[in-house]
């Protein structure tokens, strides 16, 4: 039997937090619900996740100050960023980077299960 994927799912918003949970529960995969960015710095270890889905309007640290401390800290776990907007130099800077994918609010959740088993691949 293969392994289920974890994914840490970090949003401060509850009801996105009890969808995702559902959804990514319904595909199969193994989700943490994180409701802030000091929690997900604190549970985002090496090898305790295949994949972070982290909220870009986060509050305090907000989800690029988040991804940016993780990295730094040399943590490569693919990383889908969610907002309802992204700024140009945002999207710019993440094209290239192929441990990072940026999702568009709302989003289908089938659009999300390619996007997570792309990056996993």
């Amino acid at each position: 039997m293969p392994r289920k994927i974890r994914i840490l799912v970090v949003d401060d918003d509850a009801s996105v937090l009890r969808l995702l949970d559902t959804a990514l529960t319904h595909f199969g995969f193994v989700p943490t619900l994180c409701g802030n960015g000091p929690a997900a710095l604190d549970l985002a270890a090496p090898g305790a996740f295949e994949l972070i889905l982290l909220d870009y309007r986060l509050g305090t640290p907000d989800g690029l100050e988040v991804l940016t401390t993780l990295r730094k800290r040399g943590l490569v776990t693919p990383i889908i960023l969610m907002s309802s907007h992204f700024p140009d130099e945002l999207t710019a800077q993440f094209k290239s980077d192929p441990g990072t994918a940026l999702l568009v609010k709302p989003f289908h959740l089938k659009l999300l299960k390619e996007q997570i088993e792309t990056l996993i691949r």
